[in-house]
């Protein structure tokens, strides 16, 4: 919502910042290696060479690499 406060029990954990136009960009096409889940370090095993990843391709469609199988999707 705009401009109204987070509330709650978990509201001091968010941070918020305006994004300017060029931060999206930054952020697409970039591929983010997956290193930590739910607080957890990601255990991959040694024989599994591609690194877990996601990546933003548009404003509205990603790819990513879980384990052995690829993800793509709006």
């Amino acid at each position: 919502m705009i401009g109204k406060r987070i509330k709650g029990d978990l509201a001091n954990l968010y941070r918020l910042k305006k994004k300017d136009s060029t931060a999206v960009s930054t952020i697409l096409k970039t591929k983010w290696k997956v290193v930590e889940l739910n607080g957890k370090p990601i255990f991959q095993p040694k024989e599994m060479k591609n690194e877990l990843f996601l990546q933003l391709n548009s404003e509205n469609q990603y790819a990513a690499f879980a384990g052995y199988n690829n993800l793509m999707g709006e």
